[in-house]
C-alpha cells in the first residue's frame, strides 16, 4: 500500500507485505506467505528475516535492504544494502554497499561497491569502482575486479587478488602493511601516509609514490613509469621501467650493493628525464640490447656519509650514529642543515637528531623485530 516491502517471520512461515501492515495488529490478508518461494517486488524492499528463495527487486529507483534471512540469488534494478542475512549472489545494477552477511557467490554491480564491515564472499567481487575502508574481517575468497578504481584505507581485508583489468587505479590512502596480489592495474597511487609491501611479481602501468609514502617489495618490479618523489625499496636489478622516472623518487636497496651492481633496467632510449635519487652512489648507464642497464658507480666523492651501514639493536638499547660532509654546510647556502628520517618499521624505533654534531640517536623501543632505514 505505501510502496516499500517488508520480508519477514511471523511464527514459524515468512510473510511478504507492506511496511504499514508490519507495524500493525496481525491481519493475515495483508500479507502474502512466500516460505521458500521466489519473491519479485517493485519499490524498496527490506529483508529481515525468513526463508526464501531467489529475490528480484525491480525499478531503477529502488532499494533492497537485507539484514537478515536466508535466501537465493539477488537481482536488484536499484542499491542494494547487505547488514546481515545469508544468500547465494548479489547482483545490483545501482550499487551496492555491503557490511555483514554472506554471500556463497559472487557480488556483482556496474556500479560503486562500498565495503564498510565485516562481510564474507566465497565467491568474487565485480564492480565499476570499489571502496574499502573500515572492513576489519571482512573476506572475499575470489578476485575483486574494478573497471575504474579501487580505494584502500585498511589492510584487514581479506581478499585473494585485486584485478584492475588494465584499466583501474589503486589508491592507497593511509593503508600500512601487506598488500594483497595485485595484477592487471593501470595505476597504484601510494599517498604519503601508507606504508606498503608487495606479496609479489608486479606489473602496472604506473607506480606514484607520494612525498613520505613507501612503497617496499621483495619480489621483481614492471612499470611503466615510476613517479616520485617518495621511497620505492626493492632488490637492486629487480626493476624494470618502459617509459619514464619522474618527480625524483628516492631509490632504497633492501639487498647490499657496491659498484657495479644493476640498480635497475630500461628500454633503451625512453629515460632521457628526471633520474631518481639514489643514496651514496650514482648512476652509469650501459646498453644491453634493446634495453639498458643503470649501474652504480662509486661512492660519491662530496655528500653526506654514515659511520655505520647497519646495526643491530635489542630492545631498549641505543646507538649514535655519525654523519661526515663533504664539504661543509658552511659552503653551502646559510642555514643548509641535515635532516634525519626513518623509513621502514618506524614503530620499533625512535630517533633523536643532533644538530650541531651532525649526529641521530637510534632507539630500539618495540617488541618483537623490526627493520627500519635511517
Amino acid at each position: 500500500a505505501d510502496g516499500d516491502g517488508i520480508v519477514d517471520k511471523h511464527g514459524a512461515k515468512t510473510y511478504l507485505g507492506p511496511s504499514s501492515a508490519w507495524s500493525a495488529e496481525w491481519n493475515e490478508d495483508s500479507f502474502k506467505e512466500v516460505t521458500n518461494k521466489s519473491v519479485s517486488f517493485t519499490g524498496n524492499l527490506t529483508i529481515k528475516a525468513g526463508d526464501i528463495k531467489d529475490v528480484d527487486v525491480m525499478g531503477s529507483g529502488s532499494k533492497l535492504t537485507v539484514s537478515g534471512g536466508t535466501m537465493g540469488k539477488i537481482d536488484c534494478d536499484g542499491t542494494a544494502e547487505i547488514k546481515g542475512g545469508t544468500m547465494s549472489s548479489v547482483d545490483s545494477t545501482g550499487g551496492v554497499t555491503l557490511n555483514t552477511g554472506t554471500i556463497k557467490g559472487n557480488v556483482e554491480t556496474s556500479q560503486k561497491a562500498t565495503i564498510n564491515g565485516k562481510i564474507t564472499i566465497y565467491g568474487s567481487l565485480t564492480a565499476q569502482d570499489v571502496e574499502a575502508s573500515s572492513c576489519d574481517g571482512a573476506s572475499i575468497s575470489g578476485t575483486m575486479k574494478a573497471g575504474n578504481s579501487v580505494v584502500l584505507n585498511s589492510k584487514n581485508l581479506k581478499v585473494k587478488e585485486i584485478d584492475g583489468e588494465n584499466m583501474a587505479e589503486l589508491n592507497l590512502k593511509g593503508y600500512q602493511g601487506l598488500l594483497p596480489t595485485v595484477s592487471n592495474m593501470l595505476t597504484i597511487n601510494v599517498d604519503a601516509s601508507s606504508a606498503v609491501t608487495a606479496s609479489g611479481k608486479l606489473k602496472a602501468g604506473k607506480l606514484v609514490i607520494a612525498q613520505k609514502g613507501e612503497f617496499t617489495t621483495n619480489y621483481p618490479l614492471e612499470l611503466d613509469t615510476l613517479t616520485g618523489p617518495g621511497t620505492l625499496s626493492y632488490l637492486a636489478g629487480k626493476l624494470t621501467i618502459h617509459n619514464a622516472i619522474t618527480g625524483k623518487p628516492l631509490l632504497s636497496f633492501i639487498n647490499p650493493v657496491h659498484s657495479g651492481v644493476t640498480a635497475f633496467k630500461a628500454d633503451r632510449g625512453m629515460l632521457t628525464g628526471d633520474e631518481p635519487m639514489i643514496y651514496d652512489y650514482q648512476l652509469d648507464k650501459k646498453s644491453s640490447g634493446d634495453s639498458e642497464d643503470f649501474v652504480l658507480t662509486s661512492s660519491l666523492k662530496e655528500g653526506v656519509t654514515l659511520n655505520n651501514s647497519s646495526l643491530y639493536l635489542e630492545k631498549g638499547k641505543s646507538a649514535t650514529i655519525q654523519a661526515t660532509v663533504k664539504p661543509a654546510f658552511s659552503e653551502f647556502a646559510e642555514g643548509t642543515k641535515m635532516v634525519w628520517e626513518l623509513h621502514g618499521d618506524t614503530s620499533a624505533f625512535t630517533i633523536s637528531a643532533n644538530d650541531q654534531k651532525h649526529s641521530c640517536a637510534v632507539t630500539a623501543t618495540g617488541t618483537g623485530s623490526g627493520k627500519a632505514t635511517l
